[in-house]
């Protein structure tokens, strides 16, 4: 009876010796690690992305903070460019995008299209064929993402 229970007591020891590595981790982890992406992160994410493509994020407009409220469930940046200079910019966006942890998701006609938790991100460059309101030579680049858990 003594070896008995000896054994049964090793054996519970070394279930819990092998347990101890996983100590504080759950089954949700990637799912918390997916709730850390805040609308803030991805404004900071968007930014960066600009920036890596020589832009200045500050000469762009955003439409997603009306009366100095934030939308908490999208971010958006615009601005008019040199088609030249858009065009550019678009691979470079999409590269520092990857670096930051956003995964490409090709959707239709938009070269920039890519997701991050609940976030999805889609860009382009629209020319002045495209619109009327710009000039001969300039394109409108854009980058909204909205976030689809909410």
């Amino acid at each position: 009876m003594t070896s008995r229970i000896t054994t049964r007591s090793m054996a519970a020891a070394a279930i819990l010796l092998a347990a101890v590595p996983l100590a504080g981790c759950t089954a949700n982890d990637a799912q918390s690690k997916a709730e850390a992406v805040t609308r803030d992160t991805v404004d900071r994410d968007v930014r960066a992305a600009v920036r890596k493509a020589g832009l200045d994020p500050a000469k762009g407009k955003t439409t997603n903070v009306p009366n100095g409220v934030a939308n908490p469930s999208m971010v958006d940046w615009i601005a008019v460019l040199g088609t030249p200079q858009a065009e550019q910019a678009l691979p470079k966006i999409g590269a520092e995008l990857e670096r930051l942890g956003w995964r490409a998701e090709p959707v239709g006609t938009f070269p920039l299209s890519y997701e991050k938790s609940d976030w999805t991100l889609l860009g382009r460059s629209v020319t002045e064929a495209d619109a009327v309101t710009l000039a001969p030579g300039e394109s409108l680049l854009t980058v909204t993402v909205t976030d689809f858990g909410r």
